[in-house]
């Protein structure tokens, strides 16, 4: 082979091999962001998990508040009578 010839193929390995490196990091890439929106997915169903659970909360306090109400009134009205 001449020299020019080596150079033709030498630079046309590398450019084969850039390309094929493109498309590696473009797929890298792509993954790359689906991984980052379902974290981001996973993010919003946690926080709203924990949303769920302190509301859950408040509501288990707020019905024994009028479990504990509704008691002193059936009290008072036992002891009326």
């Amino acid at each position: 082979m001449t020299s020019d010839n080596l150079n033709w193929a030498l630079m046309a390995a590398i450019g084969i091999i850039g390309w094929f490196l493109k498309g590696v990091m473009s797929d890298f890439k792509a993954i790359k962001s689906e991984v980052t929106e379902h974290d981001r997915e996973i993010g919003i169903i946690k926080a709203d998990q924990n949303n769920s659970s302190k509301r859950f909360d408040e509501l288990k306090s707020d019905f024994k508040a009028v479990a504990d109400k509704i008691d002193m009134v059936i009290l008072k009205l036992n002891q009326q009578h």
